[in-house]
């Protein structure tokens, strides 16, 4: 999953990338104390389960910004129709869950309005020099460290560059 600046998912991949290609928490900017912080707070909360005191996160989503050093709680509903936690459960094995998932991608996902590909998809399309047009969103700094070649634009500074696109050459 690849996720802008706020946090919002932009994009799935069904298949994890390959050793090497995503950059390490050093590389990508993850704070080294991060990790103990969150795993700190899930002992906490297995511990609070076990031993049946205090108020669980069960239900809630907790948002960490360790910059700000501020906390955020989102309160989640339960969605009754849901095959795993609904009222009329049909998944309760693991690997029911696996066949299902594999079972159940689109042709042509899309997200956002915006169709996806696969990462073997867009090697094929490279490999065969398609006529395409890759827009990278990213900062300078990842694009350094891995690109394909993309037109380079980082997201923050996209609304006031959208001119620079050529609206002709897209179908």
């Amino acid at each position: 999953m690849f996720a802008t600046k706020d946090g919002r998912a932009i994009a799935a991949l069904s298949e994890p990338p390959p050793p090497g290609l995503v950059p390490s928490c050093a590389e990508g900017g993850v704070l080294g104390i991060l990790p103990g912080l969150v795993g700190v707070i899930q002992a906490t909360e297995t511990i609070k389960l076990i031993l049946g005191q205090g108020d669980s996160l069960a239900g809630r989503l907790l948002l960490v910004d360790a910059l700000g050093m501020k906390f955020r709680e989102l309160k989640l509903r339960k969605n009754p129709e849901c095959p795993v936690c609904g009222t009329h459960r049909t998944i309760t094995k693991v690997d029911r869950l696996r066949s299902v998932l594999r079972h159940s991608r689109q042709e042509e996902p899309v997200y956002g309005g915006v169709p996806v590909i696969s990462v073997e998809e867009l090697k094929k399309k490279l490999d065969a020099k398609s006529d395409i047009f890759i827009l990278d969103v990213r900062e300078p700094h990842e694009y350094q460290i891995c690109n394909l070649g993309g037109y380079l634009i980082p997201l923050g500074d996209l609304p006031k560059r959208v001119s620079e696109l050529d609206s002709s050459a897209r179908s």
